[in-house]
């Protein structure tokens, strides 16, 4: 009876320090941790544009089939995640990019100017303002911004992710979800994920 009763205590022990299976399923955290982290953090998921013409200028609409593909395709990965909003620059591209989703969600995307009056590209500093107002508007939220390569690699620095932790997208990259994550403490990470 000793010998039973000793087998059941430890039992019940090793049930109660066994880590419990992760029942989450959104594939940017990986355990219940991650999804009660992504709660008391905000999230701001990166994307780049869909795929343009070639050798359109900057403040061209997207006019290649696989661009508008690519922008309804965003909908089924973006809308899961719940953002509280969209951020898009003031060029057609990034508006066409996240227009399914933004219908698909009911949400009106902020636009930021992205470009100079005077210059036909956008700028760090347009692109740092839009870091610090996601900081300083969505805490603890999720945020979904379409902007622009290789400014891209700014927002994420501007939003504290270490410049070394940041990957490079080159002008043919299109598929690429970037998740920063921004903890209560200020710390920042990214993860890159190719969909």
């Amino acid at each position: 009876m000793k010998v039973v009763s000793f087998l059941l205590l430890v039992a019940c022990v090793a049930c109660q320090t066994a880590p419990s299976p992760s029942n989450n399923t959104d594939p940017t955290f990986g355990s219940d941790d991650d999804a009660l982290l992504a709660k008391r953090a905000t999230r701001i998921f990166i994307l780049r544009h869909a795929e343009k013409a070639e050798h359109e200028a900057w403040n061209t609409e997207l006019k290649s089939p696989e661009g508008f593909e690519r922008a309804r395709a965003w909908v089924s990965i973006l809308s899961p995640k719940a953002p509280a909003a969209l951020y898009v620059s003031n060029l057609q591209r990034t508006q066409q990019t996240l227009q399914p989703t933004s219908e698909a969600l009911t949400l009106t995307p902020n636009i930021r100017p992205a470009v100079a009056a005077s210059e036909d590209r956008p700028s760090v500093e347009d692109t740092t303002a839009l870091a610090a107002e996601i900081l300083a508007d969505h805490r603890n939220e999720t945020v979904v911004v379409c902007w622009h390569t290789p400014y891209v690699i700014d927002l994420a620095v501007a939003l504290g992710v270490p410049k070394a932790d940041v990957p490079d997208w080159d002008h043919s990259t299109y598929d690429h979800l970037w998740t920063v994550t921004v903890r209560k403490n200020g710390r920042a990470s990214l993860v890159d994920t190719a969909f």
